[in-house]
């Protein structure tokens, strides 16, 4: 009587034990966790302000980083064939904090990076176009000789507003895949309402204060004046029939 008593209890006591070692697995996949976040540009700001240790990395071409960059950033060219070889040479248990131009190659590089086993990473959503439309400071700044025909804020008013046409501004870069994509239904749109509709192009790495002080946070952005007032704007790849719709009921 008294071994079944002592059978029972021993049997009883094994859900708690497997209980148990069950609690210590989750307890390690949990102390394994990996942390992939995307945050807007004075988010990312205020996290690094807070981390001790990290990895800043600035994933454009060597011409983008030398025209601003984020200070105490690494430059890592995403589309440089040494890239992942490169990132296999940093620490992947420190926190990693990475940027580009709009948010584009970042993204791509932050998922490269959790599967090449970097335990937490942080992608700035908008890049750099983001941080600087918050105001945020650069360790390197656009010069005023590299920018010698920059459009200011005065002739883009001028422009907008000095028209009796609809004023369609295209703010683009030469990097920028989506723009790419854009620029010929622009074309094509403009070549169809011409009479009533005109267009401006602005890159914004070679007008970087207007795309500043519009807080133009990613590429492409589309801005439609009338009457030198803004009445719609859009971020991002758009067909051509929505927006000739947008065209047609402003005209």
């Amino acid at each position: 009587m008294f071994k079944n008593t002592r059978l029972i209890i021993l049997i009883s006591l094994l859900p708690i034990v497997f209980m148990a070692c069950g609690n210590k697995e989750k307890t390690e996949e949990f102390g394994n966790s990996v942390i992939s976040e995307k945050l807007d540009a004075k988010s990312f700001h205020d996290k690094m302000t807070e981390t001790p240790d990290f990895h800043l990395i600035d994933v454009r071409t060597p011409e983008e980083y030398q025209s601003g960059n984020l200070e105490g950033s690494i430059n890592l060219n995403i589309y440089d064939t040494e890239f992942e070889k490169e990132l296999q040479k940093l620490d992947k248990n420190k926190p990693v904090f990475v940027y580009c131009r709009s948010g584009g190659r970042s993204a791509s590089a932050a998922t490269k990076m959790i599967d090449m086993g970097f335990k937490e990473v942080y992608d700035m959503k908008g890049g750099i176009t983001a941080w600087n439309a918050n105001n945020l400071s650069l360790s390197n700044s656009y010069s005023n000789k590299d920018n010698v025909n920059e459009l200011t804020s005065d002739d883009y008013l001028k422009k907008i507003s000095n028209n009796q046409k609809l004023v369609l501004v295209d703010f683009n870069a030469e990097w920028c895949a989506p723009c790419k994509k854009l620029s010929p239904i622009l074309d094509k749109l403009v070549e169809k309402h011409g009479s009533k509709m005109e267009l401006l192009k602005i890159d914004v790495d070679r007008n970087p204060t207007i795309a500043k002080q519009l807080r133009i946070e990613g590429l492409p952005t589309l801005k439609l004046y009338k009457n030198g007032k803004e009445v719609w704007q859009t971020l991002g790849l758009i067909d051509e029939e929505s927006l000739n719709e947008v065209i047609v009921s402003n005209i």
